[in-house]
């Protein structure tokens, strides 16, 4: 068990740091998008890109039950929780999302901060477009990720992911992420039923 799994608390101090930093933290820059923190308004397209980031690897045909309870926690569990964002990624504690649009508006990529304690946060929600994949937005979203994760003075960044995107998985091993054993035990469905998730984590200091 790794030395810094997530505990459910956190001080004074955290809290006033992550407080700071949130408000310091500047907004990276990409020459085909914007990039601006998560609204309400954006809950409906934000939560259909993670959905289809979560399900797109599993074949309703070949894979039928395996897509029916990925689909079935995505429904129940990851949906509900953005009806409140802050509350979902802990914005008290220095948690953020934000959504990247075209230039149309429309958004088409999302990126998410989860900060339970004082060490350590969880990537979460990064997803784009399927038919903007593989043209360096998800990297870009990463590396925002990281340099806000940093501005709070975290020491760990971590994610899970399935061995399934291929693609992510490097894409992740370019930043600097490496793999490790399941953090701890966190009590919800998941693909590791199926033998398919795997984390990363990234020191940051």
């Amino acid at each position: 068990m790794p030395s810094f799994i997530i505990h459910d608390h956190t001080t004074a101090h955290c809290n006033h740091a992550m407080t700071n930093a949130q408000s310091n933290a500047p907004l990276q820059s990409h020459p085909d998008i914007h990039l601006r923190e998560y609204r309400a308004q954006d809950r409906d397209p934000s939560f259909e890109l993670v959905r289809d980031g979560w399900l797109q690897p599993f074949d309703t045909k070949t894979r039928p039950l395996v897509y029916a309870y990925i689909e079935d926690w995505v429904e129940q569990t990851l949906r509900p929780s953005f009806d409140d964002v802050a509350k979902s990624l802990h914005y008290a504690n220095g948690g953020q999302m934000w959504v990247a649009e075209n230039r149309h508006g429309v958004v088409i990529g999302t990126v998410g901060v989860s900060v339970t304690d004082a060490e350590v946060a969880e990537l979460v929600r990064l997803s784009v477009a399927s038919t903007l994949r593989g043209r360096g937005i998800g990297s870009f979203l990463l590396r925002h990720a990281v340099a806000y994760a940093k501005s709070l003075g975290l020491r760990t960044l971590w994610l899970e992911t399935m061995d399934l995107m291929r693609p992510a998985c490097k894409m992740y091993e370019r930043q600097g992420f490496v793999r490790f054993g399941r953090p701890i035990p966190h009590g919800r469905p998941g693909t590791h039923d199926f033998g398919h998730d795997v984390y990363y984590r990234l020191l940051l200091r």
